[in-house]
């Protein structure tokens, strides 16, 4: 009978209401924080944030009882891909060091609203199936970083200086960061390499603008199924 009893409660469209108006909560403490300065009312913010965190530690422990009563168990639990997003972004709050990704937490108002987990969903199913381009896209990012590494580490040590520095650099080329910028100064060293880094960026720029048309084209034929479906289960035919 309690199994029954916290089921029923974890899964009540009040004790739902209630998370969605705490994250909301969380989203306006966190955001005053950043007007206030040192004094009472930042304190104050503060405890108000630690109280929101352990309501949403003591939602999830409720949730997990739930289910390890109705038999699932903890396993159960993690099974369901949106059970281990609330966990991580809650969780996030306790890594040393990091107390920026408090804010992860307001990512829980996802998985909550259905709008926003239906989009969300369709987003990885859309990127699931460009998971080829995605993986040539960042192979070429691999290639861009380790060739401009190579080419400028002692010249341009500043954006090349290493890998790392490199594949920020070349992330940034992908975004069209500072393109023209930076291609004169490779073009200054040697215009041979110059030139093949705008070939590459305009592959890249080409290869992006696929991926996000790729993107755009499942979402709207899944949606379209989704609408096709219920229209066939709505049909008196």
């Amino acid at each position: 009978m309690n199994s029954i009893i916290l089921a029923r409660l974890v899964m009540h469209p009040r004790f739902e209401a209630a998370t969605v108006a705490v994250i909301i909560a969380n989203a306006l403490i966190l955001a005053a924080e950043t007007f206030v300065g040192q004094g009472p009312v930042l304190q104050a913010l503060k405890w108000a944030d630690k109280i929101c965190l352990a309501y949403f530690i003591t939602e999830i422990a409720l949730r997990i009882l739930a289910s390890i009563a109705l038999g699932e168990g903890l396993r159960g639990f993690l099974s369901k891909g949106w059970n281990i997003f609330d966990v991580t972004t809650t969780l996030a709050a306790f890594i040393p060091g990091l107390g920026a990704l408090r804010t992860l937490r307001l990512l829980r108002l996802v998985a909550k609203v259905d709008a926003f987990r239906d989009t969300v969903e369709d987003l990885l199913h859309a990127c699931q199936r460009s998971a080829s381009l995605l993986g040539l896209v960042v192979l070429l990012l691999f290639i861009g970083a380790l060739t401009a590494t190579l080419a400028y580490q002692h010249t341009l040590p500043e954006l090349y200086g290493n890998l790392s520095q490199s594949f920020i650099t070349m992330f940034g080329f992908m975004l069209g960061d500072n393109v023209s910028e930076n291609i004169r100064n490779m073009w200054a060293i040697d215009w041979r390499i110059a030139s093949f880094f705008m070939v590459y960026v305009t592959l890249m720029a080409i290869l992006v603008l696929s991926l996000v048309v790729s993107i755009v084209i499942e979402v709207a034929q899944s949606r379209q199924k989704q609408r096709d479906g219920h229209a066939d289960e709505h049909d008196p035919a």
